[in-house]
C-alpha cells in the first residue's frame, strides 16, 4: 500500500460506538491538500492497520460504477 499521500491531521472526534479517535488523515495531491478524508485508531497493532475513508467526502466506485455519496447530519 502507498500511504505517501496521507498527512496527519490535528482533528479529534468521538463516535458513539467506535470511541475516540485522534488519528485523522488529510490527502495531499498535486493540486491541493484535502483535509480529513480518512481516520484510523491510534491503538492499531502491526497485524491490523485500518484507515477508513469517509464515503461522504470521496468518490467511491464499485464494479466501475460511481456510488452516490450518502447524505448525513455530520
Amino acid at each position: 500500500m502507498d500511504f505517501s499521500h496521507l498527512r496527519p491531521s490535528d482533528t479529534i472526534a468521538a463516535y458513539l460506538y467506535k470511541g475516540q479517535t485522534s488519528a485523522h488523515w488529510s490527502v495531499q495531491t498535486a493540486e491541493a491538500l484535502h483535509p480529513d478524508l480518512a481516520w484510523s485508531y491510534d491503538f492499531t497493532t502491526r497485524q491490523l492497520l485500518l484507515i477508513a475513508f469517509y464515503d461522504k467526502k470521496v468518490d467511491v466506485f464499485l464494479d466501475g460504477e460511481r456510488q452516490v455519496r450518502p447524505k448525513t447530519h455530520f
